[in-house]
């Protein structure tokens, strides 16, 4: 009679592929956390590196570069490369503090690196002699670029391969225009100033501020909750506007310099929000929620060449609003308006400027403000290269938008 034979499992064999297998998870599970906890890294990396760029960048524009010496420029060059190694240590990378070296010699390879970027080519040039006050070639610093590097970079021996984050922060300066965003306000002035190309018009911006034909009687120094006004020189030269007040524009001692610009919706109450707090998208709905150059290079707004009466509530509630302005020395963005052969009611505005308010006074024809130009960025400024590269504008030296081109 046959016999039936019974198997026994061989539970050793088994146990072994269990073994081989979670061998080989574990060894899955380390590869992929390794790989996350890199990539984390290097997106903490990324992070420092912009916010680091981006505070340089800051304090490259500074009013001081106004005076257009390489001095100046020197000097704002190594404010911002302590910007940039002060403000890394906020952010964190890896549970420690991002740190930089101010790289003083400007090597290609170190930390922080200044030099000048072509919009929209997005190419970097290392400044030669960024580290010397005398060097012209200064004047056209306009980018910071901040990058580390994974161990050994090749300062120390290593390669371009281990470069583990890299930001460059620019100034652009191809202003057009600006578009407030959501419910903030553009820093814009509700006032237009007269501009003559020329320089020749003696009551123009270009001639007062540009030309140096205005007084250089105020400076402004910053303090903890702004800008504060000393009597003094600092080689920004000041421009006189005058704005006429109702009843005595038929004998003025002097021309209007200056006009009100009446936005959409404009009323006393929200022209003295304007001056206080800068002009919203929905101040600027008849111009499409924005207040742009077109092609041809100017715009046409409604405007007032004439403000309230001399001893008005009107005058007195717009005289202390910008009053506000000046205490606090907030720069703001002033549009620039052609001069007209008569007192219209539209102005045609063709550039903008930046500046603060030294002085307020009123005499019995007119509402007289000290403006000192000053530099200002804003994220609401529309730029446009091409313009520029077709000759049609020239690089603002008051406004400008800092981007991040990498």
């Amino acid at each position: 009679m046959a016999r039936l034979s019974v198997v026994q499992p061989r539970l050793g064999s088994a146990l072994l592929w269990l073994l081989l297998a979670a061998a080989v998870g574990l060894m899955l599970l380390t590869l992929v956390l390794q790989t996350g906890c890199r990539y984390l890294l290097r997106m903490e990396s990324q992070i420092a590196a912009e916010a680091a760029a981006l505070a340089a960048a800051q304090a490259l524009w500074d009013d001081c570069r106004l005076l257009n010496h390489p001095a100046a420029i020197h000097h704002l060059v190594r404010q911002a490369r302590t910007d940039a190694v002060g403000f890394a240590p906020r952010n964190w990378v890896g549970a420690r503090p991002f740190r930089l070296v101010a790289n003083d010699s400007n090597h290609w390879a170190g930390n922080v690196v200044v030099g000048t970027l072509a919009w929209p080519d997005r190419v970097f040039q290392v400044a030669k002699g960024a580290d010397d006050p005398t060097e012209p070639r200064n004047l056209s610093i306009n980018a910071v670029r901040v990058q580390v590097w994974d161990g050994k970079g090749p300062l120390t021996g290593g390669s371009l391969a281990s470069l583990a984050a890299a930001a460059t922060a620019y100034l652009d300066q191809d202003v057009i225009g600006f578009r407030p965003l959501g419910r903030a306000a553009a820093p814009i002035m509700p006032m237009a100033l007269c501009s003559d190309a020329t320089g020749r018009s003696p009551e123009s911006w270009e001639h007062q501020v540009e030309q140096r034909h205005g007084p250089d009687r105020v400076r402004f120094r910053r303090h903890a909750r702004g800008w504060v006004a000393e009597p003094g020189p600092d080689g920004l030269h000041e421009m006189t506007v005058r704005l006429a007040l109702a009843a005595v524009e038929d004998r003025l001692t002097e021309p209007p310099n200056a006009c009100w610009l009446w936005f959409e919706r404009t009323d006393l109450a929200n022209l003295g929000r304007q001056i206080r707090h800068g002009v919203t998208a929905a101040d600027l709905a008849a111009y499409n929620s924005e207040l742009v150059l077109p092609d041809e290079g100017s715009v046409r707004v409604a405007c007032a060449w004439v403000g309230p009466a001399y001893d008005s509530e009107e005058l007195s509630y717009l005289r202390e609003c910008l009053f506000d302005l000046a205490r606090d020395g907030t720069g703001r963005v002033w549009p620039l308006c052609r001069q007209e052969p008569s007192l219209s009611e539209t102005v045609t505005l063709v550039g903008f400027v930046a500046a603060r308010i030294a002085a307020v006074e009123t005499t019995e024809d007119a509402l007289v403000m000290t403006l000192q130009p000053c530099t200002l960025s804003s994220g609401c400024a529309v730029t446009d290269a091409a313009r520029r590269q077709a000759g049609r504008i020239r690089p603002n030296p008051y406004v400008c938008r800092i981007r991040l081109v990498e």
